[in-house]
């Protein structure tokens, strides 16, 4: 069931609303209450005044009805009193009641007090007239001046709450029609035009400006990646294609063997390449990876895999390799890591040296080639590979660096993944 859903604006009027009607009821109470109790306690006085006196009186004479000062009466006899009374003679003693007209709930016709003369007689004091003097008459209208006043406050209150609430919910508007506008590929920065007035607004918007950001580096990253998986996959393919279609040509024994072999290779190189992507999109496995031994063997061949980018060079690479280093990166995941690291190196070297250094946690790729400001022309696929160097080094806790060597005199960079 959907409930209908109200502006900020709308939510404060109703509240202050509520919380200004419950001020004024509670106000209104105490006014009653104290009009009251100002009612009671001037009607007390004045009985209280008076009461041994018109006691006294009475005793003396032999009259029913007894009229003092300030509208004070005396009785003997309850009937005298005419008021709405059902016993009288249960009356607490000297304890003044309020007596209520007939009908009203509000309006009040005397107060009454029962004593007793020396006789132990009843005798019953009203006061008649209406309890309220001036003084009282100004303690009304002062109480009144305090509602009115709270009743002008609680107006300019909700004036300012209502600016307030303008204030931090305009904001919000303006940045939800501007999203609301955007298409599915906008991912450009939030503009100025949005007159964010608190700290908290501008949070909002440097978050979604990141998120943003974070968005449109993922896209891009996602582009690359696809452009590096196509340009791997393209070479294994083509030497699958050109295999399949030479074995055809030739019935020698030889030529089908080394056919063969070329098509085991290209499938092996595609099938560990597939398995590293799938490893890296993949959920991570908490299952602790084996420490392994890296052989000399191993990573002469990953090495040797992509000689032919300094076939004709004046290069020279090798390979130093500490003894008893061991891995936990699997092997597939290995020769992708190195291979694009020398691949690069390779690629970028024109003459020089290239060295290879593995030590515990720690591979090294030191090159004389044109540096990270420029490289050769033809090698713009090799960057790619790149990418998914930083995605092994993330999933695989390893840190990855490269950058040009320190000395100006010398060429090159220096490729370094160390385990974190």
């Amino acid at each position: 069931m959907n409930m209908r859903k109200r502006s900020a604006k709308q939510l404060t009027f109703i509240y202050f609303s509520i919380i200004s009607f419950a001020i004024i009821l509670v106000n209104a109470i105490v006014v009653d209450a104290t009009i009251d109790g100002v009612e009671n306690l001037v009607a007390e006085n004045r009985i209280v005044d008076i009461k041994e006196f018109a006691v006294s009186v009475l005793e003396r004479s032999n009259i029913k009805e007894l009229k003092l000062k300030d509208d004070v009466y005396a009785y003997y006899n309850a009937d005298d009193m005419k008021l709405p009374l059902d016993d009288p003679a249960s009356l607490p003693l000297d304890t003044t009641i309020e007596v209520l007209q007939e009908g009203s709930y509000v309006e009040s016709e005397a107060f009454i007090q029962r004593t007793l003369d020396s006789k132990g007689r009843s005798v019953y004091l009203v006061f008649r007239d209406d309890p309220f003097n001036d003084n009282e008459r100004n303690t009304f209208f002062a109480q009144s001046r305090t509602i009115s006043s709270t009743l002008l406050l609680m107006l300019i209150s909700l004036f300012a709450i209502l600016k307030v609430s303008s204030l931090l919910t305009d904001p919000l508007a303006k940045l939800s029609q501007e999203l609301d506008k955007r298409t599915a590929h906008d991912l450009s920065p939030i503009n100025d035009s949005i007159n964010s007035n608190t700290k908290e607004m501008d949070m909002l918007i440097d978050t979604l400006n990141n998120h943003y950001q974070r968005i449109s580096q993922l896209i891009e990253r996602e582009q690359a990646f696809t452009r590096y998986a196509s340009h791997e996959l393209r070479t294994p393919l083509m030497v699958m294609k050109g295999a399949t279609s030479l074995l055809g040509q030739s019935n020698k024994p030889e030529f089908i063997e080394r056919q063969k072999n070329r098509l085991s290779h290209a499938t092996d190189e595609m099938s560990d390449f597939i398995e590293t992507l799938l490893s890296l999109t993949s959920e991570m496995d908490n299952t602790p990876l084996a420490e392994r031994p890296l052989t000399e063997k191993e990573l002469t061949d990953i090495a040797q895999s992509h000689e032919h980018l300094i076939r004709n060079k004046p290069i020279t690479w090798c390979l130093e390799l500490e003894p008893e280093t061991t891995t936990q990166l699997p092997i597939q995941v290995l020769k992708i890591l190195l291979g694009n690291l020398i691949k690069n190196a390779f690629a970028c070297t024109e003459q020089g040296e290239i060295i290879v250094s593995i030590t515990q946690n720690k591979f090294i790729i030191s090159d004389t080639g044109v540096g990270l400001g420029s490289k050769p022309r033809g090698v713009e696929g090799y960057g790619l590979g790149l990418l998914i160097v930083r995605d092994i080094c993330q999933r695989y806790h390893y840190e990855f660096t490269l950058e040009n060597k320190a000395s100006e005199k010398e060429n090159g960079c220096i490729a370094s993944v160390i385990a974190k």
